[in-house]
């Protein structure tokens, strides 16, 4: 049986959506089987779903990490000349990847420009043990009296961890840490139905708490919870039904 060639458009879909999506969500998106998808994925260095692979992408090494591309582009192997390979990929297109074994080793020569506290332990394959104590030697420094103020002031008003950290300079889990010595109690962001209705939107097309998180400028942990409320059950029910209310109104008018 004659495979169905992969037309630019998929490709673009393939690079965009490998590792935000889960991977049943992609195949439905695609029109593609699993195996089709993952073994496309693979010819093309992409290899969230499977660690044990020889390279990855640029793409999937900017999500790993939780920066920019471009400070891929411009910093790691512009300035510090972290060494890629450039494949074709589909007509035109060109896919940047690189070899995991060369990462590592490049990594380690150049640990002081790179946040390992970022990577989530063992997503890439081989991971060296340095990179363990890496993550362990957080600079610590002494709260300031203005940072503590502005730690009460920020968590009364409501505003998410990720936010209070960016606006104070310190990380989500120095944050929560203060908080907890300080003895301050924090105040939950109430969810509005806007929020509710991107959390829906997302969970339903398969992207990751993580994910979702990021596009609503809450936690993790505040996702996970919230999609376990008899409250946002009840807003999916009512989601749904207007969902199936508007398909209705468009057959009607068509």
């Amino acid at each position: 049986m004659e495979c169905r060639r992969w037309t630019d458009d998929e490709l673009e879909k393939l690079g965009e959506y490998y590792g935000i999506k889960d991977l049943k969500s992609l195949c439905r998106i695609l029109g593609r089987t699993k195996l089709a998808v993952q073994k496309k994925a693979s010819q093309l260095g992409i290899n969230c779903y499977d660690n044990n692979g020889e390279y990855i992408s640029l793409a999937e090494l900017a999500r790993v990490f939780q920066i920019d591309p471009k400070s891929i582009k411009q910093k790691w192997i512009g300035v510090y000349k972290l060494e890629e390979i450039t494949v074709k990929a589909a007509g035109k297109r060109k896919l940047v990847k690189f070899n995991i074994s060369d990462f590592w080793k490049w990594a380690e020569r150049n640990k002081d420009i790179i946040d390992f506290n970022r990577l989530e332990k063992n997503i890439l394959a081989n991971e060296p043990k340095w990179v363990d104590e890496q993550r362990k030697k957080i600079k610590k420094y002494k709260w300031t009296d203005e940072e503590i103020y502005l730690l009460r002031i920020l968590s009364n008003k409501g505003l998410s961890d990720s936010e209070i950290a960016a606006k104070i300079g310190r990380t989500e889990k120095a944050v929560v840490a203060r908080r907890s010595i300080i003895g301050m109690r924090k105040r939950n962001k109430g969810w509005t139905a806007k929020e509710l209705l991107k959390v829906y939107q997302m969970t339903k097309e398969g992207y990751r708490y993580k994910h979702v998180a990021k596009a609503v400028n809450r936690s993790y942990e505040a996702i996970r919870n919230i999609t376990k409320t008899k409250r946002y059950k009840d807003a999916c029910s009512m989601f749904e039904q207007m969902s199936v209310t508007d398909t209705l109104k468009s057959k009607t008018k068509a």
